[in-house]
């Protein structure tokens, strides 16, 4: 019986093993491993140079090219979170505008390290142009905290680290798990557990996961699909009267004039990019919600909203064109699936939305 057994789980785990190095030759390995992430002294975090399926330079590209027309600079929404690498908008966009298109993106960066990318990787590409997307989500978190918690960017503080509570801004930690090492694990070396558990039959899943880590969260039916939002979590990173958001501003336009004054030294055309949140661009088409999810998504929109404003006038300050995805997403969130269900990055349906729209402006 024990002999039975021993040659029943050698065959399964070699016949993982042997799934596993299949799956590794056809599929590419940057859209299934998950990329952990090193410390760098200006990026603050970056991935390793080839880690994981990532390029030379640890972005999610097939390659550095020698030359490209269009770079594209940002965080997890450039990255392209939820999508594999040529569903995401940068990919779509070279795509449909027949360009070479590079993208320097990962999660967790914000407009301090995309000036210092474009300083630093602009020159080695020689683009035509370069677009910059902002996302009022984390962005300000990110500048905020970035500028205050690393000496190689105090110089950007425009308050004393005494006068405000950098870790009061900073994202909550995830609920401890007994079983979250092993599901890292796998997730960062095995191509197969990341295919079995992006299943449609683990939605369900991943929706309880969300549900579990705030009590302010709803469910919205839209489309066929049970949607989850959270604007109250939404608003604490991006309150428009928070004292840090208003100081996240000022770092943000100080940013946008070095940049712009960078590009213009280098016959660059920068193109400016607002990615909206999830829920602010839900909240043009949520009807019949409860009255405190509606009151939570209302406080929610009008943050967004003066937030938008600021921003467009740091942008428009600099001369700068630059484009609003909200009006987009909104538009082909009317028909179209074009957010996964528990999670606030664009779908593949959502970034072509966005390479679409984009393709036309530049």
């Amino acid at each position: 019986m024990l002999k039975n057994f021993l040659a029943f789980a050698i065959s399964g785990f070699l016949s993982l093993l042997l799934a596993e190095g299949v799956l590794r030759l056809v599929l590419d390995p940057v859209d299934y491993l998950a990329a952990a992430t090193v410390a760098d002294p200006i990026l603050q975090h970056r991935i390793e140079d080839g880690a994981s399926g990532h390029d030379a330079w640890g972005y999610r590209n097939p390659a550095v090219p020698a030359t490209a027309e269009i770079m594209a600079i940002g965080d997890s929404m450039t990255y392209g979170i939820m999508a594999k690498s040529k569903e995401a908008w940068p990919a779509q966009l070279g795509e449909i505008t027949g360009k070479q298109v590079y993208s320097a993106a990962l999660g967790g960066y914000g407009p301090l390290q995309y000036l210092h990318i474009l300083r630093t990787r602009a020159p080695e590409l020689n683009p035509d142009r370069v677009v910059v997307m902002i996302y009022p989500g984390n962005d300000l978190l990110d500048s905020y905290n970035l500028a205050h918690s690393n000496p190689n960017w105090s110089t950007y503080r425009l308050s004393n680290v005494g006068d405000v509570e950098p870790d009061v801004f900073l994202p909550e930690e995830l609920p401890p798990s007994a079983t979250r090492w092993l599901r890292e694990w796998l997730a960062h070396h095995s191509v197969l557990y990341r295919i079995v558990t992006q299943l449609p039959v683990f939605d369900e899943v991943r929706r309880d996961s969300v549900r579990g880590r705030s009590d302010t969260n709803f469910d919205y039916e839209h489309l066929g699909q049970t949607m989850i939002l959270d604007p109250v979590r939404t608003f604490n990173f991006a309150n428009s009267e928070d004292p840090r958001s208003i100081e996240a501003i000022g770092i943000i336009r100080r940013v946008l004039a070095e940049m712009s004054e960078f590009c213009q030294e280098n016959g660059i055309a920068l193109h400016i990019a607002l990615m909206p949140v999830r829920e602010h661009v839900f909240h043009a088409v949520t009807q019949g919600l409860a009255a405190e999810d509606e009151a939570h998504m209302q406080e929610l929109n009008d943050s967004m909203l003066a937030i938008e404003t600021m921003l467009i006038e740091a942008i428009e300050n600099e001369g700068l064109p630059w484009t609003n995805l909200r009006p987009i997403l909104e538009n082909a969130l009317e028909t179209t699936l074009v957010y996964p269900p528990a999670d606030g990055h664009p779908n593949a349906a959502g970034y072509r939305a966005v390479a679409e729209h984009l393709a036309g402006r530049l």
